[in-house]
């Protein structure tokens, strides 16, 4: 996350390791919590924090997390995890609850957002440096970029790999800062620089 108060997400990794102290019980905590609101059937995203008292739900929403998160766990599982929707929404057990889950990689992704105020024009991987780097756009060109404190500021999604979840985040904050991302100043604002000069 950014600074607060802003809160603008900035990136994550996957699969994380969950054989931890500080995620111990995690997933029959989230069974736990799932249970308790009556959500049986279906994808969840738990959203949770770490406190010093344990785990604290954020929000829980009925689908997959958002960003390109369902692309990473098709990469790190290699597998189609949206084969179980089509299941789910044809009254089956999809079939990935009978599946060992086993990372074949592992993702980083970072949220790219524009730097300065304007209209974005283009968004490139030109100086990157990992084969595996892609880049999913968000904007299209000449959208109008406001404020740089909020979501509305972003523009793209960066995926890229790494032998664990630590070196796929490292990667994917490194590539990040080769993305060449062109925005366009507003044409108010260049009039009202060019009146005050005069």
């Amino acid at each position: 996350m950014s600074d607060m108060p802003d809160f603008k997400e900035l990136a994550t990794a996957l699969p994380l390791n969950k054989n931890t102290l500080e995620l111990q019980g995690i997933e029959e905590w989230i069974k736990n919590i799932l249970a308790a609101v009556s959500y049986h059937d279906g994808f969840a995203h738990t959203e949770f924090i770490v406190t010093e008292e344990g785990f604290e739900v954020v929000e829980i929403n009925p689908r997959l997390g958002g960003g390109q998160i369902g692309e990473a766990l098709c990469k790190a599982f290699n597998t189609n995890i949206y084969k179980g929707f089509l299941e789910c929404a044809l009254g089956r057990e999809p079939e990935l609850l009978q599946k060992e889950l086993i990372p074949q990689t592992f993702i980083g992704q970072a949220l790219i957002y524009a730097k300065t105020t304007g209209k974005f024009q283009q968004i490139s991987l030109k100086h990157a440096g990992r084969k595996q780097t892609t880049l999913y756009p968000c904007a299209l060109q000449g959208k109008e970029i406001l404020n740089l404190r909020d979501q509305s500021a972003y523009v793209s999604i960066l995926l890229t790999t790494g032998t664990i979840s630590e070196t796929a985040l490292l990667n994917a904050l490194s590539e990040a800062n080769k993305v060449n991302l062109v925005v366009e100043k507003l044409k108010c604002c260049v009039n009202s620089s060019l009146s005050k000069q005069a």
